[in-house]
């Protein structure tokens, strides 16, 4: 096909397993245990990690992540008391590339290595409403998202953690991007460098579109594409600001969030009812990088978009918000910043931070990238 003069562009279609396993006990005992026991009944821990509610006070009356809309390619979602309705969920704007149809919702299919409401887990970690849902007592088990006003564009792009090359997350990132994401959050991944995959997050970059991408977890290595020089590689920390041990580490990893036993919205198929919700604690980089994209939702809701465009382009704005993350973020001691990047984010030291007069510099690519 390559050798056809009106080919543009061509690669092969391969099977390969992404490495997100976080759902099933036996890969979680495998990356070094269950969960942390100081995270039990502490549902905003992984927040304060963050430093996202102190972040939220800077807002003053505003209503920190509103404006800011997140395009979400996962597994779809699932009507679960901790997403937020039709006017943040926007149901409307996704599409299920999977089946090719309009409904992005998950089917809940758990065959060999299906990995079923894992897109409604990582949802309820970007955009949750704080605290327990409306109705329910306050000692009930509960979500609080990171930018808890921000709207959510779910994508349902794979039922499986197999997936059939970079196809359809390639076509989910364009969609998000046609539909005004400010924010990208894909946590999938796979050990292939598609280039036309690339194309697509480099598309979503000119647009102004802030791509983030879960590092991978239990194959050490920084899958893509995280691993892609555009987007932002995030690796997973644990409650005691630890790497966590099933994250993939090396030099490609950008910035480091919590991840191992986050709070999470959990859906199985109901025995008597079309759906069985819960709250329940995940780990991977995949509520990494949730909980990071959340935080580029605050920051794009705090500075305001048209403002961003206006003052750098809307193709530099993804370096913008890179450089300001990466010098603002907080590094425990004794922390390998040449495997788990410069450091934890820091939400409230992102969003206090004065906007640069210019954009950085492009960088060259690392070799060892």
């Amino acid at each position: 096909l390559r050798e056809q003069p009106e080919v543009v562009h061509a690669e092969p279609l391969f099977e390969y397993n992404v490495a997100d396993l976080h759902a099933r006990p036996a890969v979680r005992k495998a990356a070094g245990g269950g969960d942390h026991p100081g995270t039990a009944n502490n549902f905003e821990w992984s927040l304060r990690k963050a430093n996202v509610i102190s972040a939220w006070s800077l807002f003053g009356a505003r209503q920190p992540g509103a404006g800011a809309i997140v395009g979400h390619p996962d597994t779809g979602f699932t009507p679960h008391p901790e997403l937020p309705d039709s006017s943040r969920l926007l149901v409307g704007e996704g599409f299920d590339f999977d089946d090719d149809d309009s409904n992005p919702l998950d089917d809940l299919d758990d065959g060999f290595l299906d990995n079923p409401g894992h897109g409604t887990g990582t949802g309820s970690a970007i955009v949750s409403s704080r605290g327990a849902p409306p109705g329910t007592p306050p000692a009930t088990e509960f979500v609080s998202g990171v930018a808890p006003f921000a709207s959510l564009i779910p994508i349902r792009t794979t039922e499986s953690v197999v997936l059939f090359s970079m196809y359809g997350l390639r076509r989910a990132i364009d969609h998000a991007v046609s539909k005004g994401a400010h924010v990208i959050s894909i946590s999938l991944g796979g050990p292939l460098p598609s280039p036309a995959l690339r194309q697509a997050v480099q598309r979503a970059n000119d647009s102004g579109t802030i791509v983030l991408a879960a590092a991978g977890n239990q194959v050490r290595v920084v899958v893509f594409p995280a691993a892609f020089e555009e987007t932002i590689a995030v690796a997973a920390s644990t409650f005691t600001d630890a790497e966590w041990s099933g994250s993939s580490r090396g030099d490609a990893v950008d910035i480091t969030a919590p991840g191992a036993s986050v709070w999470r919205a959990k859906v199985e198929r109901g025995s008597g009812t079309p759906f069985d919700f819960s709250v329940d604690r995940g780990s991977g980089t995949s509520f990494a990088v949730a909980t990071t994209a959340g935080v580029a939702a605050l920051w794009v809701s705090f500075h305001g978009f048209v403002n961003l465009v206006n003052r750098y382009g809307a193709a530099r704005i993804p370096r913008v918000f890179k450089s300001i993350m990466q010098d603002t973020c907080r590094t425990p001691a004794g922390w390998d910043t040449d495997n788990s990047g410069p450091g934890i984010v820091d939400a409230r030291a992102l969003l206090a931070a004065p906007l640069p007069a210019a954009a950085p510099a492009r960088k060259l690519r690392d070799p060892r990238r």
